[in-house]
């Protein structure tokens, strides 16, 4: 009201606190993991920035506080909660076509997205479609004890309190390894129907490092990947990937001649780790419940499982790039799939050559941008929640549960109650009021 009297503008932006639900996973600036309840001002945020994950300075952090909540899940089972009212990368409508050239089979696959705009969570309709992240390729250099030997251990290990860790498997790659580079003791051997030889190895003088790394007395559903592995190098990264996919994973190359890779575990916590730890190479799957008692086949173990399922091209090949299995089988059937012709440039550059009995098709992925976008496939009311509110600094953006969010939040202090008493009373607070 001073300054109207005075004749000066002042201008005005209300402030909605709409956020993420405890529990939701960003990404610091730095390329660590954490839940948003866990994060702290100076840990910085990713957001994105000309279609690439951007460190985001925190500008300002409001305390948690109860609103209207929507459950969102997409195709690939990404599910994020949050309030009704935070704004979420969106487009209506995917408009994709193929251009076919005559010169061996040559094919041109353009995706393109119209109407591509930020839209509040309540107005999102089942088969619209909502931005993900395509890599966060932040790394640190905090060391990881033989990150290969320790994605064994979680794959194909036992490590409970007061026990000496033990490894067991039957593929000679890995027991080569282990009994190269460790102290070990063979408890138990025998072949195995396939003709392979099976071991249990006990690897003496390591209980220590796994403290260290937080895991060790971490058995069945409580398995977890270390917490620093998210702090760590690109190559620590991919060596430690390498020991569980060489353990617990399943390469295996599909009906239509393509790959597809799968690891499997008790702990759907471990699975959801894995699947998060693979975006930092710029690999997506998705996490699948399977209930043995309900399957086809006979299996003795009768408990749920969780599966991460990679398949797109995009991921595959980048485990392909990145990944270095010890596994023959698995590394050939990764490896060889496609006879990569590298072209000079990055990934949006590579050619494939798809291997088959009467031709050689090429297929060439352009336009691969830092995003990707992911149909809704279901979107509920979950009722009041607690929700977390920030303010990204530079883009106003950032990655929640690898979708791509935006801020809701402001400089102003205090809750949406005391927002909304001044709004309803503005005589109390010395505001003019008009219609507009």
């Amino acid at each position: 009201e001073p300054c109207w009297k005075d004749g000066d503008d002042l201008i005005g932006v209300p402030i909605i606190q709409g956020c993420v639900c405890a529990g939701t996973k960003v990404w610091t600036s730095t390329g660590d993991l954490k839940n948003i309840e866990d994060l702290k001002k100076e840990d910085g945020i990713m957001g994105l920035n000309n279609q690439k994950a951007s460190a985001e300075e925190i500008t300002h952090f409001n305390p948690p506080n109860k609103k209207p909540c929507y459950r969102i899940t997409t195709h690939t089972n990404n599910v994020l909660e949050c309030s009704e009212d935070h704004p979420i990368l969106w487009s209506k409508n995917r408009h994709s076509y193929i251009q076919r050239e005559t010169i061996k089979g040559k094919r041109e696959v353009i995706n393109r997205y119209k109407k591509v705009e930020f839209k509040e969570t309540k107005d999102i309709k089942k088969g619209d479609h909502v931005a993900i992240i395509n890599a966060v390729s932040t790394f640190n250099n905090e060391p990881i004890w033989q990150p290969r030997l320790v994605g064994m251990l979680i794959g194909d290990g036992s490590y409970g309190f007061d026990k000496t860790p033990v490894l067991s498997n039957c593929d000679k790659e890995i027991l080569n390894y282990t009994e190269s580079n460790f102290d070990t003791v063979v408890e138990k051997s025998y072949l195995t129907k396939n003709n392979k030889v099976y071991k249990e190895l006990r690897i003496k003088g390591i209980c220590e490092e796994l403290r260290t790394l937080g895991i060790y007395g971490q058995t069945k559903k409580a398995k977890r990947l270390p917490k620093q592995i998210f702090r760590a190098s690109k190559k620590d990264v991919c060596e430690l990937l390498a020991g569980i996919i060489d353990t617990d994973g399943c390469v295996r190359v599909t009906k239509s001649k393509t790959v597809a890779v799968t690891i499997s575990s008790i702990s759907k916590d471990l699975i959801e780790d894995i699947k998060y730890l693979f975006v930092k190479l710029g690999v997506h799957g998705s996490i699948q419940k399977v209930n043995p008692s309900k399957a086809k086949k006979r299996i003795k173990d009768v408990n749920p499982y969780y599966n991460l399922h990679i398949s797109d091209i995009t991921s595959v090949f980048n485990i392909a790039k990145n990944i270095n299995l010890l596994v023959g089988y698995k590394k050939e059937r990764l490896n060889t799939i496609f006879n990569r012709k590298e072209i000079e440039g990055d990934f949006t550059k590579k050619v494939f050559v798809k291997k088959s009995d009467k031709d050689k098709r090429y297929l060439e992925l352009t336009d691969v941008e830092g995003i990707k976008f992911e149909i809704v496939k279901s979107i509920e009311y979950i009722g009041e929640k607690d929700i977390y509110n920030l303010t990204a600094g530079t883009t106003h953006t950032y990655i929640a549960n690898n979708i791509v969010t935006h801020n809701t939040g402001g400089d102003m202090e205090g809750g949406t109650q005391e927002f909304a008493e001044m709004f309803f009373n503005p005589d109390k607070y010395n505001f003019l009021a008009f219609d507009n």
